[in-house]
Order: C-alpha cells, then structure tokens, then sequence
C-alpha cells in the first residue's frame, strides 16, 4: 500500500482502468490496450486487472493494484473506467470523479448508459469493442470536459451525503405501520 501512495503522489491523478471480477481469454490483449492508450494520452494509469495480465509496464506511468477498496481509490483518481457492474458503478459516481463502463454481459449495459444518461462520463464502449485508440479516446473526451467533472463532483457529493441505510429502514418502517 505505502507504494501505491508514493506512486498517487508523485504526480497528477491517474486513470483507472480495471475489469473487477470479469474475465476474458482476451485478458492479456485488453490489458495491453489500455496501457497502450492511457500512454497515448500522456496519463499516469491504475490497473484493476488480474496478476500477471501485463508484464513490463513502465514504473513511473502505471500500477497494478488487487485487492484496494473503490472507495479509498476512485476519489484520487482523474478518470474510472471500469466494467460496469453496480457496485463498482456505485462507487465511481460516489468518488464524484467522470466515469465510463466498458461492459462485459449482463446488466453492465445499463449501468454504462446510466452513467452516460447522467452526464457524468462518455459514450460507453463494450468492452469487446475496445481499442487502445477506443481508450484513448475515452479519456481524451473525459478529462478536458470540465462540465463533465463538475457534474460528477456534484452527483458524488449528493451521493455521499444519503444515508441509504436510514432512508431504507424509515420506508420499511412506514410500510409496516
């Protein structure tokens, strides 16, 4: 952990670029184009991808982390993209950082063209139509958007100021009354 924070310091916030829990035989390659178009971008980049999907990354430029709460990571990122499966989603938008879902199957879709419908992140690319240009382009539309950042910024403080615990309990409690 102490040199993930070493590397989020020394320099601007990354991209992430992760997959969560999919997997494709195309694992290496798509991890390949990330880098290759987070690096055309002149970005810094977080990989979310199994061990061993990349080898030789430039040090300076990427990390690949396992096991690193959203929570803690999404917010000290400048972009998340990511496989759009709900809690992932959930935790991009409550970063309040742009995002866009890269979906694999089932309803990743409709998480991707939520985030999209919100105005908080591009277009969405299934994942089987990525790129390393795809990507690239991905965060070339993102991260100049400055309206797109303050949407987000916006979306992921409302976020984080529900208590959906509370809210769920109070409905429960007056639909038993």
């Amino acid at each position: 952990m102490e040199d993930l924070v070493q590397f989020l310091e020394a320099g601007p916030p990354p991209v992430y670029f992760g997959v969560g829990s999919m997997r494709t035989a195309r694992m290496e390659a798509l991890t390949r184009m990330a880098v290759e178009g987070i690096l055309a971008t002149g970005q810094r980049g977080i990989l979310g991808v199994p061990p061993g999907s990349v080898e030789d990354l430039p040090q300076d430029r990427f990390k690949v982390v396992e096991g690193i709460p959203h929570s803690w990571l999404f917010p000290r990122m400048r972009l998340v993209i990511h496989h759009g499966g709900a809690g992932t989603t959930g935790a991009a938008l409550r970063a309040g950082v742009p995002s866009v879902a890269t979906p694999f199957t089932a309803d990743q879709s409709f998480w991707a063209r939520r985030v999209r419908a919100l105005g908080v992140g591009p277009a969405p690319v299934p994942a089987h139509h990525l790129t390393s240009a795809r990507i690239a382009a991905i965060v070339d539309d993102a991260l100049p958007d400055a309206e797109m950042g303050r949407r987000a910024a916006a979306l992921g403080r409302l976020i984080r100021g529900e208590n959906g615990v509370a809210t769920a309990l109070e409905a429960i409690d007056r639909a038993l009354a």
